[in-house]
């Protein structure tokens, strides 16, 4: 097992959205909502059983606009972010996502994955899930409960 960044390319971001498909059944996501968003430049951290990507961390450069927006409690998810939001550089990250697959869980890497988080920039995350939850409170601090599964935490400077 090898955790690492990666590039947000066509062939990874593929492989992203294909794991995806795993767990977000509920949404519906296309390719273009996808590429809309990350930008080739835009890194990932990947968790890789050999050469097989098996989870990911993904965050995307925003402007402090739409991080004080998520901060307050504005969004309760990010489908509906307008991408005009999206930077190529900030001081600002928003946490995507962290998947790993069913057999990778509970095993420390998520947490591996966000210690790798450049300690020189401010993260925001929507956290929806109780497995994320767990994630992000060992790590990040909660800053605004928005209902009884949706929390807003933050790892700034």
């Amino acid at each position: 097992m090898k955790i690492e960044k990666f590039k947000l390319t066509k062939d990874n971001l593929l492989k992203v959205i294909n794991l995806d498909k795993t767990f977000y059944h509920d949404k519906e996501l296309t390719e273009s909502w996808y590429f809309e968003r990350f930008k080739s430049s835009y890194e990932g951290i990947g968790l890789f059983d050999n050469d097989n990507l098996v989870g990911y961390l993904i965050t995307s450069p925003i402007n402090k606009e739409l991080y004080d927006e998520i901060k307050s409690g504005k969004y309760d998810n990010d489908i509906k972010f307008d991408p005009k939001f999206y930077e190529v550089e900030s001081e600002y990250y928003y946490i995507n996502s962290i998947l790993i697959l069913e057999p990778y869980r509970n095993k420390g890497y998520g947490l591996q994955m966000i210690k790798k988080l450049n300690p020189n920039k401010n993260y925001i995350a929507i956290i929806v899930s109780k497995e994320g939850y767990y994630l992000a409170s060992s790590y990040m601090n909660e800053v605004l409960k928005i209902n009884d599964s949706t929390f807003i935490f933050t790892k700034e400077k």
